[in-house]
């Protein structure tokens, strides 16, 4: 995929690599940093967001996350009759459960609570039922973060 960006756009800057490691950016470097429906995924949840910390500028930067609400009714029931049905059509007898277990590895409140100590919701909102800002009603959450001066400690 990088290799068909460089042909498509030869002047844009492609880099390729884990952003739970070290980039090859300097502090601050981003304005924006985009994480959609991709944070639930990393191993090493901490080492990410500490490298977006250090990557995003502190006064003008913005974090903007999706996450599932992984573990809420609604999104287990949505995966019951989506994802899960078409697995069970394709992989069966091998169980969805453990598949997605192994993907999701973190849940939105894991997730938050590593976001706290780096980033200030500045705006939330809840997906498909914004006015419901429950885990259990909806099927997504968006987040509009700014990072803090300096991290929070931990107490």
């Amino acid at each position: 995929m990088l290799e068909e960006a460089r042909r498509r756009h030869p002047s844009a800057r492609t880099v390729w690599g884990d952003c739970q490691r070290p980039l090859p950016f300097v502090e601050g470097f981003f304005d924006r940093v985009l994480a959609i429906h991709v944070l639930e995924h990393l191993p090493d949840l901490p080492a990410a967001l500490r490298e977006v910390y250090r990557l995003i500028n502190k006064t003008r930067g913005q974090f903007l996350v999706v996450i599932p609400t992984e573990g809420g009714l609604a999104y287990g029931l949505a995966r019951k009759i989506s994802a899960q049905r078409v697995w069970n059509q394709h992989y069966a007898p091998v169980p969805y459960a453990e598949f997605i277990g192994r993907e999701h590895i973190n849940v939105p409140a894991e997730i938050l609570a590593e976001l706290a100590p780096y980033f200030e919701v500045r705006a939330r909102r809840f997906f498909p039922f914004p006015w419901l800002p429950a885990l259990d009603c909806n099927l997504c959450i968006g987040l509009a973060l700014k990072p803090r001066a300096a991290p929070a400690l931990a107490l």
